[in-house]
C-alpha cells in the first residue's frame, strides 16, 4: 500500500550497494533483555534510522524463522499455479483489499505501465461482532494450508510491529500506547509478492517490478527471500540496494507515520527496478506486512515533533480516509484490467 513520487525519483540508474551506516541493522536482543542500558542503545539506534532514512533492518523481534520459510513455500505454490485458478480469487475493491492482484493490474507509479507482479492480499479473520465491519479473505478452496499458514504470519508479524512500535514511541518520548494501542489486529494488510522472470521481448517502455513510491501505512516489515532488487533513495537522491539479508526483516515508515510525526520520521521512497547485474529471467518473492492504525484513528501532529514555531505540517485525517485515498490512487485507473 503505497503512493508514487516525482518523475525525477525514479529514473533507470541502478542502486548502488547500501552501507549499514545508511540503512542499519538494529538488533532488538538488547531492547527486550530488560536491561535498561541495552533498551536505551536500541531506541536510540531506532530513532536515528527513521529520522535519517526511514528504513533498517532488525533482528531479535521475536519472528519464527521456520514460520517465514514456510509462507515463502505455501506462496509459491499458490502462484504457480494457473491464471485462471488465481483470478477467481481476484483483488476486487479498495475497500476491502482483499485478494488476488494479477501482473499489470496496479501501477505504484500512475504514469507507468503497469508494475511486473502480482500479489495476494490478506488481513486478519474477525470473529463475532467484529466480522461484519472486517474485510473477508478470499482463499483457494482446495489449500487450507495457505490460509493457515499465512494468518499464522499475519499474527507474528503484529507481535513484531507491536514491538518496533513500542521503541518508536520511547523515541520520540510520547505517552505509552500510543502506536501500540491504536493498531489493532484488523487495519494490517499482509501481502504476499511474486514477481515474475521478465520475458524475453523485455518490459514494456519504462515498465518494472515495481515503480518507485512511498507506503502510506505507519510501518512496513518485509521479508525477502534471496533475491535481490529493493532499491532506498537516501537524502542525496542516490538509489541504494538493499539485499535480503537472511535473518534480518526490513521496517520502513510510511506516510502516515511521517504525517503523525510531522516530518519526524521520514517516508523514505523505493522500488524494485530491473538494475544491471540482477538475474531477470528469475523469480523474486517478498512478502510485506503493512501496519496501519485503526480506521478512526486521528492522525494528527504529535506532542513534541511541532514545527519551531508550534504548527504542524498537516491538517488532521482519520487513517481510514488517508489509506482508502491511497488505495484509489494506485488502482483506480486500472479498474477494466481487474473484471
Amino acid at each position: 500500500m503505497s503512493r508514487s513520487i516525482s518523475p525525477a525519483d525514479d529514473m533507470h540508474a541502478p542502486g548502488r550497494k547500501v552501507g549499514l551506516d545508511e540503512v542499519p541493522i538494529v538488533d532488538f536482543a538488547p531492547y527486550l533483555s530488560g536491561d535498561p542500558d541495552g533498551e536505551r542503545r536500541v531506541v536510540a539506534e531506532v530513532d536515528h534510522a527513521l529520522r535519517e532514512i526511514g528504513f533498517m533492518y532488525v533482528r531479535n523481534v521475536g519472528f519464527p524463522a521456520a514460520l517465514r520459510d514456510d509462507t515463502f513455500a505455501a506462496m509459491r505454490r499458490f502462484f504457480a499455479r494457473d491464471a485462471g485458478y488465481k483470478q477467481r480469487l481476484a483483488w476486487l475493491t479498495p475497500e476491502s483489499n482483499r485478494g488476488y492482484v494479477g501482473p499489470g493490474v496496479q501501477a505504484l507509479d500512475p504514469r507507468r505501465p503497469g508494475d511486473l507482479k502480482e500479489a495476494f492480499d490478506t488481513g486478519a479473520e474477525a470473529q463475532g461482532a467484529d466480522a461484519a465491519h472486517v474485510p473477508s479473505n478470499r482463499w483457494p478452496a482446495d489449500d487450507p494450508s495457505l490460509r493457515a499458514t499465512v494468518l499464522a504470519y499475519y499474527e507474528a508479524s503484529l507481535a513484531a510491529a507491536k514491538i518496533i512500535l513500542s521503541a518508536m514511541e520511547r523515541a520520540l518520548s510520547i505517552a505509552p500506547g500510543t502506536f501500540t494501542a491504536t493498531h489493532d489486529a484488523y487495519a494490517n494488510t499482509l501481502r504476499l509478492l511474486h514477481y515474475p522472470p521478465v520475458p524475453h521481448a523485455g518490459p514494456q517502455e519504462n515498465q518494472i517490478r515495481a515503480g518507485a513510491h512511498t507506503d502510506f501505512g505507519s510501518i512496513t516489515l518485509l521479508s525477502q527471500h534471496g533475491e535481490g532488487g529493493l532499491e532506498v533513495r537516501n537524502k542525496r537522491g542516490e538509489w541504494l540496494m538493499a539485499p535480503a539479508i537472511n535473518d534480518a526483516m526490513i521496517i520502513n515508515t510510511g506516510d502516515c507515520m511521517q504525517r503523525w510525526t510531522n516530518n519526524v520520521f521520514r517516508s523514505t521512497g523505493h522500488r524494485v527496478a530491473l538494475p544491471n547485474g540482477v538475474d531477470t529471467n528469475t523469480s523474486r518473492y517478498s512478502i510485506a506486512f503493512f501496519c496501519s492504525p485503526a480506521a478512526d484513528t486521528t492522525i494528527e501532529c504529535l506532542p513534541g515533533c511541532e514545527r519551531a514555531d508550534g504548527s504542524a505540517i498537516y491538517p488532521p485525517i482519520t487513517a481510514g480516509k488517508h489509506i482508502l485515498k491511497r488505495l484509489n490512487e494506485t488502482y483506480g485507473t486500472r479498474d477494466k484490467a481487474r473484471k
